[in-house]
C-alpha cells in the first residue's frame, strides 16, 4: 500500500466498523486500526540466514452492550468480514457479566508530534538494511570465541488509529529500526552464560554507530565472564545493573502503581500513601512518552487519550497512580493517559555517585548483570539466578562468578537503597535506569 494512502484507508475501515457496531446496537464502541510494514534480516550462527518482508492491516473492536463487554479482531477487511467481527463481539457481550463501570472516554485535545517518523527509515532499501545487519554481526565478533547464536535487524513502518463512539479520533505513526542479538562465548570447556542485547531507533542517522557500540559492548561482557568461579554466600549488599533494575523492579512498580490494583486491594501503595514516603529518597520515577529513545513513545494511549510526562515517585514520595477510563470511573479519579495501565517509557533518575566509586567498595560486592527468576508483583518477593555476574573485592579487583542464587523482596530493597549511580542507561528501548546499590539481599553461592 502506498504510504500516502495508509492513513485515509485505515480511518475509512475503522469508521466503517464503528458504524456497523452502532447499527448492531452497541451502547459504546471503540475501534483500534493498525497497519504495519516490516522488513527483517535475520542471522544464525554469525551468518545471514533469512530476509523477509511483511505487511498487515488489523482492526480490533470493543463494544459495550447493557454494561457488558465484548471484543473481536480481524485482518480481513471486506464489508462482510467487518460485519462478522461485529456479530462476534456482540455475541461475546451477551454472555459477559454486567459491569456498571464499563465506559469509554470522551475526546480530549491531542498534541501532534511527528518526531517518530523518519522518511529515511521508511525509504530504507533492502541492501542498506542488509549492510546494517552485517556490521552489527561483525561488531559482536571482535573475538573468535564469541559465538553469536541468533538475532535480527528489522525496519518497521506503522500507522495506528483509535476511534470511539463518543468522538475520539486519534492517530499516530512511527518508523523504527530494531536490532537484537544473542549468544555466548566458548573457549574449550569454558562456556559462559547465554546472554542477549537489543536496541532501537526511530532515526536512521547515527544508527550504524549505535549498533556497533552495542554489539561490541555485548561481546566484551561475554569475554569478561570467562573463568567464572563459585560466588560467595551472604546477606547484604548487591549492585544491580540497569538491565537488572528493569528485570526485577519495573513490573512490580507498575503493578503497585495501577489504580485498578489499588481498587482491588492488591497494591500496598494505596491512596492513603499519596504524598507519603514509600521508598528511599534517592528514588525518583517518571513516565515519559515523549522520549524518543523508548519503544513505547507515543502521543496517545490505547484509548486515544493524550499522554504526557508524569512523575509517579519523587525523592521517595508517592505522587500518582495510573488510571485508564475504567479505573478512573470506578475510583473517581482523573485519567492519566495509561489505557493499558503500564509505562510508556519508565525512567529512574540517576544519583550523585559515579559507578566507579560504588565499585570501589571496601567490602566484597556482587554485581548482578542479568536476573533469571520469579518476582511476585503483589508481595514483591523474588528469587532466581544472577547470571553473567562479577564479584568486586576490596580495592576494586573483580572476578566473574558462576550462576548464583539471589532472593529477597523488591519493595524492601527500594527502601534500602544505599547508592544510585550518576550514570544511567536505556535498556532494550524499554526504560532508563541507573545502577542501584541495595541492601538486604540473600546471596547463595555454590
Amino acid at each position: 500500500m502506498s504510504l500516502d494512502r495508509v492513513r485515509p484507508e485505515l480511518m475509512e475501515k475503522a469508521e466503517m466498523l464503528l458504524d456497523l457496531a452502532r447499527r448492531a446496537g452497541a451502547d459504546e464502541a471503540q475501534v483500534t486500526a493498525q497497519w504495519n510494514s516490516s522488513e527483517r534480516v535475520g542471522f544464525e550462527r554469525s551468518e545471514l540466514h533469512l530476509m523477509s518482508t511483511g505487511e498487515e492491516t488489523s482492526l480490533g473492536l470493543r463494544v459495550h452492550v447493557d454494561h457488558r463487554l465484548g471484543s473481536a479482531s480481524t485482518n480481513a477487511l471486506s464489508a462482510d468480514d467487518l460485519a462478522r467481527s461485529v456479530d462476534a463481539a456482540m455475541s461475546v457481550a451477551r454472555f459477559a457479566p454486567p459491569d456498571e463501570y464499563l465506559c469509554l472516554p470522551t475526546p480530549r485535545p491531542l498534541t501532534i508530534d511527528d518526531r517518530r517518523w523518519d522518511p529515511a527509515v521508511a525509504a530504507l532499501e533492502t541492501s542498506a538494511l542488509r549492510d546494517l545487519a552485517v556490521r552489527y554481526i561483525e561488531s559482536m565478533r571482535i573475538d573468535p570465541r564469541v559465538c553469536v547464536d541468533s538475532g535480527q535487524v528489522e525496519r518497521t513502518t506503522s500507522e495506528e488509529c483509535v476511534l470511539n463512539s463518543h468522538g475520539v479520533a486519534a492517530s499516530d505513526r512511527e518508523t523504527r529500526l530494531v536490532w537484537v542479538g544473542s549468544g555466548q562465548a566458548i573457549d574449550g570447556d569454558d562456556i559462559t552464560s547465554f546472554d542477549y542485547e537489543s536496541g532501537s531507533s526511530v532515526r536512521l542517522a547515527g544508527v550504524a554507530e549505535r549498533m556497533v557500540e552495542d554489539g561490541r559492548g555485548f561481546a566484551r561482557h561475554l569475554l569478561s565472564t570467562f573463568g567464572a568461579s563459585p560466588g560467595p554466600s551472604y546477606r547484604g549488599r548487591v549492585l544491580l545493573t540497569p538491565k537488572v533494575v528493569g528485570e526485577m523492579l519495573l513490573d512490580p512498580l507498575c503493578f503497585q502503581l495501577s489504580g485498578l490494583q489499588v481498587f482491588y486491594g492488591k497494591s500496598s501503595l494505596g491512596d492513603d500513601r499519596i504524598g507519603q514516603p514509600i521508598c528511599s529518597p534517592s528514588i525518583s520515577l517518571l513516565d515519559d512518552p515523549s522520549d524518543l529513545e523508548f519503544g513505547g513513545a507515543c502521543i496517545h494511549d490505547c484509548e486515544g487519550m493524550p499522554v504526557a510526562r508524569k512523575a509517579f515517585i519523587t525523592e521517595g514520595v508517592l505522587q500518582l497512580h495510573m488510571e485508564n477510563a475504567y479505573s478512573a470511573r470506578r475510583r473517581g479519579r482523573e485519567l492519566t493517559g495509561h489505557g493499558a495501565l503500564s509505562f510508556h517509557g519508565a525512567s529512574l533518575a540517576g544519583g550523585a555517585t559515579p559507578v566507579a566509586e560504588i565499585l570501589a567498595s571496601p567490602a566484597d560486592l556482587l554485581v548482578v548483570h542479568r536476573f533469571s527468576g520469579n518476582v511476585d508483583n503483589s508481595s514483591g518477593d523474588f528469587s532466581g539466578i544472577a547470571k553473567g555476574s562479577h564479584l568486586y573485592t576490596a580495592g576494586g579487583n573483580r572476578r566473574p562468578v558462576r550462576e548464583t542464587m539471589i532472593a529477597g523482596n523488591v519493595l524492601e530493597m527500594l527502601r534500602c537503597v544505599v547508592a544510585v549511580s550518576r550514570e544511567t542507561e536505556v535498556v532494550d528501548a524499554g526504560y532508563r535506569a541507573p545502577y542501584l546499590l541495595v541492601d538486604g539481599v540473600s546471596v547463595t553461592g555454590e
